[in-house]
């Protein structure tokens, strides 16, 4: 979340990535807005990049070794990144990443119509209060007919489950309520993950949801809610798998830290009286 002071506005945008972590957890989504390098990626995250990569040098039409480029030289970006989790040789990441873009190519490749929009950017206002205005923001693959796609890796099939897409995913709610703004048509809009398995063998496999008026109006309220909390200290929430070293950047100083419940405390806004020391 981005916010910025405008003459006597106030400016907010927000992207779907950070709403994805703050669901996760407050403090995980707080951390990475305000560390000027954003999040850290991961193997397994620069292997996605670098696949999206490719898969766009594709659908420009440009030629294989261009496109090999591509898918290296995205995932040379992600290495370089500060805080890089490597979990894995550069080698096997790089094996994989073109081994997904091949199984992309031969089994999500074929379903996809000409694509009108790639990559592109876009930051929109969705509404007013007071003296703020809320923006959503993000970038975005978007077909000839006009509904939206975005390659995604996931280490087994039941990653994207089509109930949980259906249900909580915010990433098609913000894009197609974006897509309905641009239009201006508000009807119930689709979206489309093009989905590639991380094994020995990878394969793709469509997720399609859709969403209407009532998601786009509901993740409205759900980010004014976020805003009106956001001069207090973040919630914490170590209820899930992201809570771990492995997956989140301010573990060590947070659960993770040595003397965790006087971070969580001070976290909190709290002052601890006597304890242990």
């Amino acid at each position: 979340m981005k916010i910025v002071q405008v003459g006597d506005r106030t400016e907010i945008t927000v992207h779907q990535s950070f709403l994805g972590s703050h669901f996760m957890c407050p403090k995980k989504a707080r951390d990475e807005a305000e560390r000027p390098e954003g999040s850290s990626p991961s193997s397994e995250s620069a292997i996605g990049t670098a696949m999206h990569a490719a898969c766009e040098a594709d659908m420009y039409g440009l030629d294989e070794d261009t496109i090999q480029e591509a898918l290296v030289d995205a995932y040379r970006v992600e290495i370089e990144h500060p805080g890089f989790m490597e979990r894995m040789g550069h080698d096997e990441a790089l094996s994989t990443a073109l081994a997904c873009y091949k199984a992309w190519q031969r089994d999500l490749k074929p379903r996809v119509r000409n694509p009108d929009m790639l990559e592109h950017k876009f930051r929109l206002h969705v509404d007013t209060r007071g003296d703020v205005d809320l923006f959503i923001g993000g970038m975005w693959d978007l077909t000839s007919d006009g509904e939206v796609v975005d390659w995604k890796t996931a280490s087994s099939m039941y990653a994207y489950r089509q109930w949980q897409v259906d249900r909580w995913f915010v990433q098609p709610t913000m894009y197609t309520w974006a897509l309905a703004i641009i239009t201006d048509n508000w009807g119930p809009k689709r979206f489309h993950y093009g989905i590639v398995e991380k094994s020995a063998r990878p394969t793709g496999h469509w997720v399609t949801t859709t969403r209407n008026a009532q998601d786009w109006m509901f993740l409205k309220e759900q980010i004014w809610s976020l805003v009106g909390t956001w001069a207090l200290p973040p919630a914490l929430n170590d209820q899930g798998w992201h809570c771990s070293a492995k997956w989140c950047d301010s573990w060590s100083v947070c659960k993770g830290a040595p003397r965790a419940i006087e971070i969580v405390g001070v976290a909190a806004g709290l002052v601890l009286a006597g304890g242990p020391d």
